[in-house]
């Protein structure tokens, strides 16, 4: 596995039930390492897959208000390929140009993400948000079909700001849920 970048927007939405929906469209980086026998030699490269990534998670809030208010979530991942890329490449040693592989890989990856996410009042309904995740890719994403998958973990930092109707404590609809 080689680290890589993950960013983009998100939306989200909850309310005091405790239960939420979020979306989130990321530029995603994905690689590994790779030593492959060949003949009497060795290949070694790293491979680079660039997609742009669209998690829709279900949330469960810890708890319904507060100045920390964490949630776990799960749901499904769909991943759109952008670019393939082999660096790093040595052949026995000896350096080979970088290579665009984006051939070698389908164009789309499902998968199934789940993780926490921190939520620490930072204002008048902003959020600083702390968020952990795993996605386990569930289709094979090699043209030949040598039974490859993604999997990855995702640490990222954010800043929410809220938008919509902001409901209080008198509201009908908070109190149904406090009973």
């Amino acid at each position: 596995m080689l680290p890589g970048l993950s960013a983009g927007l998100g939306v989200m939405y909850s309310d005091y039930s405790r239960f939420g929906l979020a979306a989130d469209v990321l530029f995603s980086q994905r690689g590994a390492k790779f030593e492959i026998p060949v003949g009497n030699g060795q290949l070694a490269f790293n491979q680079r897959i660039n997609y742009i990534e669209i998690p829709i998670t279900l949330r469960y809030y810890l708890n319904d208000a507060g100045n920390f208010r964490p949630n776990v979530y799960f749901g499904p991942s769909l991943g759109l390929m952008l670019k393939g890329k082999r660096t790093n490449q040595k052949l026995n040693g000896n350096d080979i140009a970088d290579a665009d592989n984006s051939r070698d890989f389908r164009p789309a990856d499902l998968g199934a993400t789940a993780g926490i996410q921190f939520n620490f009042r930072a204002g008048n309904r902003q959020r600083f948000t702390i968020d952990a995740r795993y996605t386990y890719g569930l289709t094979d994403i090699s043209v030949p079909s040598e039974r490859m998958q993604n999997s990855f973990i995702t640490v990222g930092l954010g800043y929410n700001w809220g938008i919509g109707r902001e409901y209080t404590r008198r509201d009908p609809k908070i109190r149904q849920y406090r009973r």
